[in-house]
């Protein structure tokens, strides 16, 4: 598989520094193809708001369960007094995906945050693999 951007499995282990700490951002859209095909290579668009000046694009969390790919947006909050909110400002970025798997399907677990007992809330899109 390649990837533009690749991320370990935990965000956990994203250290932070005095200047800035690392914060998860949900995807609102992505462009995934109605289906892939084997040993072809897709360039995969994402979107995300950017809540303030301060946050700035770091990764993209990816990760990797068998045929499972959860991504999700790791931005740069730097920690000073001069962030403006932003109103609206969607961010779009791209990785690259390659399909190495000849038949099944591939799911890919899109983050959207958290509920409010705290837990994980995910859009799932399954995308098949065709001859």
């Amino acid at each position: 598989m390649v990837l533009s951007s690749v991320s370990s499995c935990s965000i956990d282990d994203y250290s932070t520094s005095d200047d800035y700490t690392i914060e998860l951002l949900p995807i609102e859209s992505i462009e995934l193809p109605d289906s892939f095909f084997f040993n072809e290579t897709y360039s995969i668009a994402y979107s995300y708001m950017q809540p303030t000046s301060c946050h700035l694009f770091h990764d993209l969390y990816y990760n990797v369960n068998e045929d499972e790919r959860t991504l999700a947006v790791l931005n740069k909050k730097l920690d000073n007094n001069y962030c403006q909110t932003l109103d609206e400002t969607l961010v779009t970025n791209s990785f690259e995906f390659h399909c190495s798997k000849e038949n099944g399907a591939y799911s890919f677990k899109i983050w959207q945050g958290e509920d409010e007992q705290g837990e994980a809330q995910y859009l799932i899109y399954e995308v098949p693999i065709v001859n």
